[in-house]
């Protein structure tokens, strides 16, 4: 059998690509695709990420992934891949930054609240001011006007409205390597790879924007805990995930589940 290297080789240069290309395509480095067509397999970072890399670029080059695995397997003389992890949880991270800072305010205010009210259903009793000596009921003014006994709702305090906070949070976990370009808000918060059993977490306030996704079936995302659908093509490019479901504080200030 041919070995990885020139089979990988063969198939770039049939369809005209350079390693540039590639790189632009996959976001592989170059110089990785150059070491495992040479099978410098020492030059690559790990075996975990060798395999991930020759899997992305086997297909993206059309050829089977898991036959340019196994041949690489085959030369390594290593053990075969373990069974696929299962699906990862879903990861409850903290909540963000600008939640925090929202109940916090509406905690605040529920206390102002709670002073005003108390100081205006509770008023201070009111001693009675005694006569000053010499001034008897019957020599007071006759226009002098009654006192005047402040009145008392028994209506309670409507309660405070409850704050809308929008946000998002979106968490990808990974089960293979996977370069990602994310945006949030239109800012750059990621540029890279990551490898089997790592996380990366987004925050934004209206949406999450993976401008190029290498590898879609190495990855999993999830939308403020909900896990999206997965993809159809290896190769994404500006996929946007909304924050299109505004989140609700509870009235009494608290963390919501």
């Amino acid at each position: 059998m041919t070995g990885v290297g020139e089979t990988l080789r063969g198939a770039r240069e049939e369809m005209g690509l350079s390693y540039q290309d590639v790189e632009e395509s996959i976001k592989i480095r170059a110089v990785y695709l150059r070491a495992i067509e040479e099978e410098r397999f020492e030059e690559l970072p790990g075996a975990a990420y060798t395999k991930g890399f020759m899997r992305t670029y086997a297909k993206f080059l059309g050829l089977d992934g898991d036959a340019v695995i196994a041949a690489y397997l085959s030369m390594a003389a290593v053990l075969p891949e373990e069974p696929a992890p299962s699906a990862p949880r879903r990861l409850q991270g903290a909540r963000p930054a600008f939640r925090r800072t929202a109940l916090l305010a509406t905690a605040a205010v529920a206390v102002i609240i709670v002073i005003v009210l108390s100081f205006y259903f509770n008023p201070a009793e009111q001693k009675p001011i005694s006569d000053p000596p010499g001034l008897s009921e019957q020599n007071q003014p006759e226009d002098a006007a009654p006192p005047v006994t402040p009145e008392v709702s028994d209506e309670p305090a409507e309660p405070a409205e409850p704050v809308i906070i929008e946000g998002l949070v979106v968490e990808v976990a990974y089960s293979a390597p996977c370069w990602l370009d994310v945006r949030a808000d239109g800012e750059p918060v990621f540029s890279g790879t990551k490898g089997e059993g790592e996380s990366l977490r987004i925050e934004a306030n209206e949406y999450g924007e993976f401008v190029s996704i290498g590898a879609t079936e190495a990855i999993t995302i999830t939308k403020n805990g909900e896990l999206l659908p997965g993809f159809t093509e290896h190769v994404t490019r500006n996929f946007r995930v909304t924050a299109d479901v505004p989140r609700l504080a509870p009235p009494d200030g608290g963390q919501d589940e």
